[in-house]
């Protein structure tokens, strides 16, 4: 009797942890153009394993050029996404939407149970919105009838392969409309504000002499675009404006820019230099270009340590011109070797976390080689 006693309370709160309930919501990002995907159980959950996450963003149709929707930040890593393709205009709240599907799979990473509080939001993933007109729109999280014409249009939470979603009341936040109908109804809560940006065509440094020639090509480009600030870093991490670009507010949607970064010498006399340009709107929400870098009177293998002098971490900031290879040793002060990583590095920038916490205050050396380069740097343990 005291087995089947054991045995019967176990299944209980095993039925209990997993008969909490999930809602979901969105609210605004990081950046102006990301949003993040949160849910909340019904009461505390303990060691539970999201077997099935799956979610729908929509906007509304009208938007053009359509922009993309991609993952920027997944907090959860013990779930999967497969974005499935844009659904064509659905009808939500009387209104046309494009969907953005995203199949989340939590179901093949061992040891992945997580906690969820029911207290606040726990952050699932942040999404861009990239490649679309500079306008403001309001963003829904969705969940269509039957999954809409697609049938993957649903807001879905399965723990250990039960099913755990609040049918009745989806979504919190924003001004949510949940039907009691559950997946056979239309249920969704609102964002607003969300910028859908200006779009950056293409974006290019070239090295002449001693200079970096900046050129970066816009599309969509409005009267809510207030400036372009041009942003520099010498170790990939940090990076510094330098310089502002004003819009050209010539009526045009698409205009083209040119910066020259002079006499870079000043500031280095060897090594990388990496860009980005930060276009930024007049309510202050702002996107990023992507990174390009060139080198200044160096070839082959470059390195660079922040923070110097370090306490817990350092980031080492390794280019090369072609994939390769490497080994990073640390000796200290008396030659001593403490510490020795095998590296694969990718042709540009490589930034690789290097622990550090672990070693006496002073000072360091570190080693990068390659087949057939060696590279070294000082760098200072402080407390």
């Amino acid at each position: 009797m005291k087995h089947t006693f054991i045995t019967l309370t176990f299944s209980l709160a095993v039925f209990f942890c997993i008969a909490q309930t999930f809602q979901g919501t969105i609210k605004h990002g990081s950046l102006g153009n990301s949003i993040i995907v949160a849910i909340k159980p019904s009461a505390d959950v303990t060691n539970a394993k999201l077997t099935t996450f799956y979610f729908s963003i929509a906007i509304p149709a009208t938007v053009s050029p359509r922009p993309t929707l991609n993952i920027l930040t997944n907090f959860n890593t013990a779930i999967g996404y497969t974005p499935s393709p844009v659904v064509s205009p659905e009808m939500v709240g009387g209104v046309s939407h494009y969907i953005y599907n995203f199949l989340g799979d939590g179901q093949t990473i061992p040891g992945s149970e997580r906690n969820y509080s029911a207290a606040g939001d726990n952050n699932m993933v942040e999404l861009v919105f990239q490649n679309g007109p500079s306008t403001v729109a309001t963003a829904l999280m969705v969940s269509l009838t039957d999954g809409g014409t697609s049938q993957n249009t649903f807001f879905n939470v399965y723990n250990s392969g039960i099913d755990v979603t609040n049918t009745s009341a989806m979504f919190y936040g924003g001004t949510p409309v949940n039907s009691p109908l559950g997946y056979s109804g239309n249920s969704y809560t609102n964002l607003s504000n969300v910028i859908l940006p200006v779009k950056f065509l293409g974006f290019s440094a070239v090295k002449k002499g001693e200079n970096a020639l900046l050129s970066w090509q816009i599309e969509n480009e409005s009267a809510i675009t207030d400036r372009y600030e041009v942003e520099r870093s010498l170790n990939g991490l940090d990076y510094v404006k330098f310089a502002t670009v004003l819009p050209k507010n010539n009526g045009r949607s698409g205009n083209s820019y040119d910066l020259t970064d002079l006499n870079l010498s000043v500031l280095r006399s060897s090594g990388v230099f990496y860009y980005r340009i930060k276009q930024v709107d007049k309510d202050g929400k702002f996107i990023y270009s992507e990174i390009k870098n060139l080198r200044l009177n160096s070839k082959g293998l470059a390195i660079g340590v922040y923070p110097n002098p370090v306490r817990s971490f350092a980031n080492l900031t390794i280019d090369v011109e072609q994939d390769a290879d490497a080994t990073l040793s640390i000796t200290d002060a008396s030659g001593k070797q403490v510490q020795l990583l095998q590296l694969q590095l990718f042709k540009g920038p490589n930034i690789k976390k290097i622990k550090m916490d672990n070693l006496a205050t002073g000072s360091y050396m570190l080693k990068v080689q390659t087949a057939t380069e060696i590279k070294t740097m000082a760098v200072v343990k402080a407390n």
